[in-house]
């Protein structure tokens, strides 16, 4: 078999495993967007298959970062040889073999394993998270993928692996902070994305407003607990005053509903936001009803 049909038969697959995926297919032939940050992404692809690998590679493809410089970490194997052969003409894709290998952003270095599902701008957004709350290293969990998403401001770093060490001097010194992935957009391949909100207007991209609150910070669960007080302290004010107007209004020997029923212990537990979409829907129902 020729090296053009190897080439062929290689980007059938992996177009076949994107469209099994949901994802958009990755036409390399077309010009891509560039982002001004100085970004560049490292892929650990040591512990997955050629698929996984894929995947990932084609959602930054297909981001807002398409064109910041690609590193994608994975030993010599099949998988390695298919994936160097779909972007063996990509100039901004690099293998390889070893984390000393691996070069720094002029600014940020992002770190990825392999597996994460990025939305169109969830690279961008996990930037702007780490300038907005100052964080030199901004890790995101995604559900379902083993490891977590390291953006890592390069600053003071001679290399990659100068990592593990840096590591804990920035977690001693409060630069590390924490993030859900989803709320970045990412996700684990084979599950379903995750909602976002799209901005309207021109700039037709994703409006990511993500909130980085350090767990291990005292004041931050302080401020939660403060808020689930205040949330239940106006839930039991409200169930009491409709109580009253449904017990006035009921008839002679009638029984009043009860307009809230009971509010179980696993409710609260859930967060502020999910107690105060239940107690609006709750009064939603009593005054229609």
């Amino acid at each position: 078999m020729t090296d053009l049909a190897v080439t062929l038969d290689v980007h059938k697959q992996i177009r076949q495993w994107q469209q099994e995926a949901g994802l958009p297919v990755v036409d390399l032939q077309q010009p891509r967007r560039s982002w001004a940050a100085m970004l560049t992404i490292l892929l650990d692809a040591r512990s997955a298959d050629a698929r996984t690998a894929a995947l990932s590679i084609s959602s930054i493809l297909t981001g807002s970062t398409q064109r910041n410089p690609l590193q994608v970490l994975i030993p010599d194997s099949e998988d390695s040889v298919l994936l160097e052969q779909w972007l063996a003409f990509e100039p901004d894709v690099r293998f390889v073999r070893t984390v000393d290998e691996a070069v720094l952003g002029a600014q940020y270095l992002l770190v990825c394993p392999a597996g994460v599902v990025f939305g169109s701008h969830s690279v961008q957004a996990a930037v702007e998270a780490a300038q907005e709350s100052g964080a030199r290293l901004l890790r995101a969990v995604v559900d379902g993928v083993s490891g977590s998403l390291e953006l890592w401001d390069t600053a003071g770093l001679g290399s990659a692996a100068d990592l593990s060490a840096a590591e804990q001097g920035i977690r001693d010194d409060g630069g590390e902070r924490w993030v859900s992935g989803a709320s970045l957009g990412a996700y684990a391949a084979g599950r379903p994305a995750p909602k976002m909100f799209l901005r309207k207007g021109a700039a037709g991209r994703f409006d990511v407003h993500v909130v980085v609150k350090d767990l291990k910070d005292p004041a931050a669960r302080r401020d939660y607990e403060q808020q689930i007080r205040q949330l239940e302290s106006e839930l039991a004010r409200a169930k009491r005053h409709w109580w009253q107007e449904a017990s006035s209004a009921a008839p002679a020997g009638g029984t009043a509903r009860r307009p809230f029923g009971s509010v179980p212990l696993r409710a609260v537990r859930k967060g502020p936001r999910y107690l105060a979409a239940r107690t609006a829907l709750r009064l939603r129902r009593w005054t229609t009803g």
